[in-house]
């Protein structure tokens, strides 16, 4: 953890959890995901909310996410974001996924933010009768 006057920087421990739906031909997805924090600046609640779109073959895929975070607890803040990544798919159920997000807050100041994620995405069908 580093302490400056300019505020703290660290290593934070996240959970994500989320949920897409695909939209159109192309699968590309309108998502809304929660993220819990803890780290060096406290615990935190984060909301993203956006859409995703996805180009390449059918194994590897990169995207490009558009879409607004609100942060929770250490101030709130809402603005923003733009991320991009890869996704491998492992089989019909589940995928691999790696990728970086930038944000923008306003609220409680002004903020901006850097992340690089990776994990798995289980897809799983949801039929209409």
């Amino acid at each position: 953890m580093i302490r400056s006057r300019r505020g703290v920087t660290g290593v934070t421990g996240v959970l994500e959890l989320g949920a897409s739906f695909t939209v159109g031909d192309d699968r590309n997805e309108v998502f809304l995901l929660t993220r819990g924090v803890l780290g060096p600046s406290g615990e935190e609640g984060v909301l993203l909310g956006g859409y995703r779109s996805f180009f390449g073959d059918e194994d590897w895929q990169s995207f490009v996410d558009l879409g607004a975070t609100l942060r929770l607890f250490s101030g709130t803040w809402a603005g923003p974001r733009l991320g991009f990544g890869a996704r491998h798919t492992l089989s019909d159920q589940l995928s691999l996924y790696g990728g970086f997000g930038f944000s923008l807050g306003f609220g409680s100041g002004l903020r901006w933010d850097a992340e690089a994620s990776t994990g798995l995405q289980w897809h799983f069908p949801i039929s209409r009768r």
